[in-house]
């Protein structure tokens, strides 16, 4: 939400890898959560969840890095389903609802 101008700070990175790596991470030890889907979370730290073949709709380039669409992101908190994320569909939905808006205007 950073990266995409929604929010100017965040307390936590949720990024997604492939199998691949996520079979590296966890055989480096990184402490692993397997999730209902089968897929795993991977702990790698305090304030950064790595989420195993974790992508919704699209990857586009935001300053020059790799991240979740916004449709995307509103699924995966979709998904998610905690308060927190259910805040965040909000705040999404207005970003889009204005933006949209002036991309019309122009």
């Amino acid at each position: 939400m950073v990266l995409h101008g929604i929010r100017s700070v965040t307390n936590d990175i949720d990024l997604g890898c492939t199998r691949s790596l996520a079979d590296q991470l966890e055989a480096a030890g990184c402490p692993t959560v397997r999730m209902s889907d089968g897929t795993r979370k991977l702990c790698y730290a305090p304030d950064i969840e790595i989420f195993e073949e974790w992508l919704y709709d699209r990857v586009v380039i935001v300053d020059g890095i790799p991240t979740i669409s916004l449709p995307g992101l509103i699924q995966m908190k979709q998904e998610l389903g905690r308060e927190k994320d259910l805040r965040d569909i909000r705040l999404i939905e207005k970003y889009l609802s204005v933006h949209e808006t002036q991309e019309e205007v122009k």
